[in-house]
C-alpha cells in the first residue's frame, strides 16, 4: 500500500526502455538520491527496482537510467500507477 504519511509510493518501481543493447548491464545495484536501489528482471517487459526512496518521482527514476545512456520509455511507481500492485 501507499505510505499514508506522505502519500508516496511503496519503494518499488518498474521501468520500460525504448531500446537496450545489453540488459545484463542494468542488473545489480545503482544509486538513486544517494540511496542504493536494486535492479532485477521482471516477468513483464520491465525491469523491477527495489528500495526506491519514497520521495523519488517517475522522472527521478528515469533520469538515473538516462544518465547511464539508456532511453526510458515508461516508469511505474508501485502504489501510485494504476495497475501496479500496492
Amino acid at each position: 500500500s501507499k505510505d499514508m504519511n506522505n502519500r508516496g509510493h511503496k519503494g518499488f518501481a518498474f521501468v520500460n526502455f525504448m531500446s537496450v543493447h545489453s540488459m545484463d548491464e542494468l542488473f545489480g545495484i545503482h544509486q538513486l538520491g544517494g540511496r542504493p536501489i536494486e535492479v532485477k528482471r521482471s516477468l513483464q517487459e520491465y525491469l523491477q527496482l527495489k528500495d526506491v526512496p519514497s520521495h523519488a518521482s517517475e522522472e527521478t527514476v528515469a533520469n538515473v537510467f538516462r544518465q547511464l545512456g539508456y532511453r526510458v520509455s515508461e516508469v511505474l511507481l508501485g502504489g501510485i500507477a494504476p495497475g501496479v500492485p500496492h
